[in-house]
Formats: structure tokens, sequence, C-alpha cells
């Protein structure tokens, strides 16, 4: 009994919720900065794509200066098409989307409605270039 219980536990812990959908860009921030991001310390993998460029980034270094640059804060949405889409697993199970201008631009990828931005972050783009093969 007692093994069963932890294993529960266990599964509990390393559950990640699943992205919800946000009717306002106030509503995404809150979303991104009490759900998204928490749900990326989860990821153990991220999967980078660029047009037909891609890499994937599995170091635990890596990933934390990805997730570093992902700073939330209102901005005004651009107008600008998404240069970069990240895509963060736990395992096999996708945790997360993100999708990001060449601006800086980015946001989470939301499963209905919206994907608002939730940031503006040049770093980001030169922390995601770092990992690209050059075209």
């Amino acid at each position: 009994m007692i093994l069963h219980v932890t294993i529960l536990s266990l599964a509990l812990i390393h559950q990640v919720s699943p992205t919800m959908d946000a009717s306002t860009q106030e509503e995404a921030l809150d979303l991104a900065r009490r759900v998204d991001l928490p749900a990326l310390e989860k990821a153990d993998k991220v999967l980078i794509k660029a047009g037909d460029r891609q890499a994937v980034v599995t170091k635990t270094d890596l990933l934390e200066a990805l997730r570093r640059e992902l700073k939330p804060r209102t901005v005004e949405p651009g107008s600008s098409e998404t240069s970069y889409e990240l895509t963060f697993f736990r395992g096999k199970d996708k945790v997360r989307e993100v999708w990001v201008h060449a601006s800086g631009e980015w946001g989470f990828e939301r499963p209905k409605g919206p994907s608002w931005t939730i940031g503006h972050e040049p770093a980001l783009v030169r922390e995601i270039k770092r990992h690209l093969p050059k075209p």
C-alpha cells in the first residue's frame, strides 16, 4: 500500500497541467506566470524549429537559458510572422508550445482562440539562434 501511494504521489508531482485558453491578454499573462512558465520547469527537452532548420536541446543549463529569456510583460502585439517555434517536452509528452517572432515578441500557443503576446525579448531570439544550424 505504501509503495502504491508513493508511486501515485510521484506521478502527481511530475504531472503537467494542460494548456488553457485565455480570453484577454491580461488573462494570458496571468496564466503564463501562474501555470505556463512553471510547467516549463518540468520540461527536459525543447525542439526549436525555424523553417526547415531545427535543433533539439536537452542539456539542463541550455534549457534553463531558454526559459530564462521567456519574461512575461505587457506589450502591444506586433504584426510580424512567427519565425521560431519552441516545443517543450517532458519525455515524449508535449508540455507547451511557444511562438517567437524575429523581433523577440513571443507567446504560448493556446488550444482555441488567440495566442496572445506575452512578452518581447530580443535576447530570446539570440538564444534561439545559438542552437540552430546555420542556413
